[in-house]
């Protein structure tokens, strides 16, 4: 996860790099000279307050998504989209800041800006695309022991050149378990003939799946090799870092007690807290005005209250009533509880609108301030349904070490589940972030939330 972080740092700092080279340009052009540092300043000095704004809406819409980089028609009218409504926001800006902050009116720069911008923002994805992609700057990489448990870490590897690694060997007895499409990946199912190879293809990063000792030979071989200096990483560790999510079948008890220390989490919680009772009293002050609306257009679309509640498992499974705008009809549950599902039938003309866009939740401002919710965390789900996935998913029970939140790791990176088999695949999500919460990954949640509503693709 680190060297992605690292990649889409690069990625970023080119487009700061862009903008402020596109700038000088834009102002070369307009003055058919090249501009005095006095000049080029105060523009400078202006311009920032406009890049900040863009640089968050380019991550809120997912440019900087690394999965995605390549220039494709859809990326390119999202980018181009985002750069338009960018556009408009900074004329706006300029036209009302001119006498009163700046006696500056830069539309002609503006407009000079934006159009070298993005071709230069076209160009820059393109390199930057086939570079993370191009083989001689993928890091090689051995897997060494059973096979059957990971084979969508391959798929993974395989899927996602912007990770950084090339999977180049197996040593394993059970290598013909292999997606048959890895003819490039050496397979070694002598461990006398493991170490010799890693060395002669130059690889330094190996991952290890020892759950037995089926394979003790191949541990005995890399075991002997330590002086090589080979970096090890155990599979669990790496499916992890690659996948963004923890394996329920990789893992046991012992990983609760060497993962969550939660002790140490005390100052990064105060501080979470703060944030979640100060953006609750603005995002409330900024709801007020559209509530009536939003009630008006419940109570005239189907009969029935304006306001939804339901109880919910909150932090150590404490109960609470979480509070929604009503989205579904009234009987909408009369044969007994259900799953909620893309495109649910339940939901009202307005509800569908509702829920794409995220409103149906601002009622649970409430819930926040009252300390039942956070604006991240796992989504809280109700009593009948985690009654029933805690006997049929191991550690289901864990994802209440934490509170609930509006948004989470799971709702950005998973379509919306609607069996125990979605719930399953959410609770690794929600692990992950159980184990590696923090400021930074909320803030990268919540921008990725805000990309969600812009998109209405919530459901």
């Amino acid at each position: 996860m680190r060297r992605l972080y690292l990649k889409q740092l690069l990625l970023l700092l080119g487009d700061v790099a862009l903008l402020y080279a596109t700038l000088t340009l834009a102002l070369t052009f307009r003055r058919f000279s090249l501009p005095s540092w006095d000049v080029w300043q105060a523009h400078a000095i202006l311009f920032t307050a406009i890049y900040a704004v863009w640089l968050v809406s380019f991550y809120s819409v997912g440019l900087y998504d690394l999965a995605k980089i390549w220039p494709q028609r859809s990326l390119a009218a999202t980018f181009i989209n985002t750069l338009a409504f960018n556009t408009l926001v900074a004329a706006a800006f300029f036209y009302f800041a001119k006498g009163r902050f700046t006696l500056l009116s830069p539309q002609t720069i503006l407009l000079l800006n934006v159009v070298l911008f993005g071709i230069a923002w076209y160009a820059w994805r393109v390199v930057f695309s086939r570079l993370i992609a191009a083989q001689a700057f993928l890091r090689p990489l051995a897997y060494v022991g059973s096979i059957p448990s990971s084979l969508e870490m391959f798929d993974t590897i395989r899927a996602n050149p912007q990770l950084g690694y090339r999977l180049a060997l197996i040593g394993s007895f059970h290598t013909r378990s292999v997606a048959p499409d890895d003819h490039d990946v050496l397979r070694i199912t002598n461990p006398a003939g493991l170490v010799p190879a890693i060395l002669r293809h130059n690889i330094k990063t190996v991952v290890m799946h020892f759950p037995d000792d089926t394979h003790h030979a191949f541990r005995e071989a890399l075991y002997q090799a330590l002086a090589q200096r080979f970096v090890f990483i155990d599979s669990t560790a790496f499916s992890e870092m690659v996948t963004g999510k923890v394996h329920v079948s990789a893992i046991g008890q012992a990983w609760f007690l060497h993962n969550l220390t939660e002790g140490s989490k005390r100052l990064y919680e105060l501080f979470k807290r703060a944030f979640d009772i100060a953006g609750s009293f603005v995002l409330a002050v900024i709801s007020l005005p559209f509530i009536p609306l939003i009630l008006l257009a419940i109570k005239t679309t189907s009969p029935g209250p304006a306001f939804f509640t339901q109880w919910r498992i909150g932090q150590n499974g404490r109960k609470f009533l979480a509070m929604k705008f009503r989205t579904m009809y009234i009987d909408a549950e009369r044969h007994g509880p259900q799953w909620a599902q893309k495109n649910d039938p339940r939901a009202t003309r307005v509800g569908r609108f509702l829920r794409k866009m995220r409103v149906d939740e601002i009622p649970q401002l409430i819930n926040i301030l009252r300390g039942e919710m956070s604006f991240v965390g796992p989504r809280p789900e109700r009593v009948e349904f985690v009654q029933e996935l805690t006997k049929d998913i191991p550690y289901y029970q864990e994802r209440h070490l934490v509170k609930p939140g509006l948004t989470g790791w799971a709702q950005i990176n998973f379509p919306y589940g609607a069996s125990k088999a979605d719930a399953l695949e959410k609770l690794q999500y929600d692990l992950y972030y159980i184990k590696n919460r923090s400021l930074i990954l909320d803030l990268t949640i919540l921008l990725k939330t805000i990309k969600v509503v812009m998109q209405g693709s919530g459901q």
